[in-house]
């Protein structure tokens, strides 16, 4: 089939959470069927990243939306009933490109990823349509806002309550919706419910993030993430509250935070000797490969957390709250050790750090666990399941 992938975002580098999960799935799907790609980048720097995408799509089209006009869209549509992340992509341009794109090729699907980039086909019903909506937006900002600054609380508190009309409305529209995890899937449907919602779960490749390696030997923890509002206040609650006692047991316990675009609050920790602010890594793999432990202390959050398992995958044990366990359901104590208290969740990577056998064996649970559970080709089935829809229709 011909599928067309409409994103809000380039989708290379894979530095943030939201190009990891079509990425990945263009990756499976190239393997059959014959992809193209259609993004917003912010600038001309962003088309030297168009070349490794070549290799799963066999064309790639942008517009270029630079992040001053998204701000104006933004302040034109603050009144509106239009949620600001909606806002911030639109795009006449864009909007056109799809019809020229629509007009000259022959698109047997559109895979349409996140609510932002819905506009562009509540209209367009000449094509069968799967929108990935990924994580339900308003059950995570409903997260967020338990612990927003108080002059942000009124903002997200209207910004809710539109994003939540808004995913209800969409679902009026589309042939297919894909959605994370059943938590999200439950949070969609707490008002209705839905016959054409799919569960498509994050994959980890098994292959790539596989250690053979032995750890440097120094005790070191790691947290990864792209550094978003969730994963900042993920470090900051880690390093004020958690990390003391830690030290306290073992005071010379190195602490790696990788993610792209720390902010200069997240740099300034480096003043620390103990810890080590990477920003952007080329293969995460190398720092996984150096930590004893990796952390996912995370207060808000929803859907599925791929750093969590990237980790797993690594052999390398993970200590995590509730919230960052929530849709992946590794068993506490197994695979996974969840903890929501500061001191619990000390007394767990304090243990993994000193005991060498629990370690390796939790390690060895958690590979175990992403081996049997999480793969991408998931997708690939989906998709199988849809071309043949689309063949029937034509028969009938």
């Amino acid at each position: 089939m011909n599928i067309l992938f409409v994103t809000p975002r380039l989708l290379y580098p894979v530095n943030r959470g939201d190009k990891v999960r079509p990425f990945n799935f263009a990756k499976v799907l190239a393997k059959k069927h014959n992809l193209s790609l259609f993004s917003f980048i912010q600038t001309k720097a962003e088309l030297q990243h168009v070349e490794p995408l070549k290799e799963f799509f066999s064309s790639v089209d942008t517009i270029t939306l630079p992040t001053w006009k998204s701000k104006l869209n933004m302040g034109l549509n603050i009144l509106s009933g239009e949620p600001l992340q909606v806002s911030y992509f639109k795009d006449r341009g864009f909007d056109e490109k799809i019809s020229e794109i629509l007009a000259r090729r022959q698109i047997d699907v559109v895979y349409i990823f996140h609510l932002r980039m819905a506009q562009y086909f509540i209209m367009r019903n000449n094509t069968y349509r799967v929108l990935d909506l990924c994580d339900t937006v308003s059950f995570f900002m409903g997260r967020l806002l338990k612990h927003a600054r108080w002059y942000m609380k009124p903002i997200y508190t209207y910004e809710i309550a539109k994003v939540k009309k808004y995913e209800q409305q969409l679902m009026d529209y589309f042939e297919e919706y894909w959605i994370i995890s059943r938590e999200d899937r439950d949070a969609l449907e707490s008002n209705r419910k839905f016959s054409n919602i799919q569960i498509i779960p994050n994959g980890v490749d098994i292959e790539y993030f596989k250690n053979i390696e032995e750890g440097s030997g120094r005790k070191s923890i790691i947290f990864v993430g792209y550094m978003g509002v969730e994963s900042i206040d993920a470090v900051f609650y880690f390093y004020n509250q958690i990390l003391p006692m830690v030290r306290e047991e073992v005071p010379d316990v190195l602490f790696y935070i990788v993610g792209a675009n720390p902010p200069d609050k997240i740099k300034a920790l480096e003043k620390d000797k103990n810890i080590i602010v990477t920003g952007y890594v080329e293969d995460l793999r190398d720092y996984y490969k150096k930590a004893s432990v990796a952390i996912a202390p995370m207060r808000f959050v929803a859907g599925m957390q791929n750093k969590i398992l990237e980790a797993m995958s690594m052999s390398l044990p993970v200590v995590s709250t509730f919230y960052g366990n929530e849709g992946i359901n590794a068993k506490d104590g197994e695979s996974i050790f969840v903890e929501d208290k500061p001191e619990h969740f000390a007394q767990k990577v304090i243990l993994l750090l000193k005991n060498n056998g629990i370690r390796r064996q939790m390690g060895n649970s958690a590979r175990k666990f992403v081996e049997e559970n999480y793969s991408w080709n998931k997708v690939l089935g989906r998709v199988e399941e849809i071309e043949k829809k689309i063949v029937n229709a034509v028969h009938s």
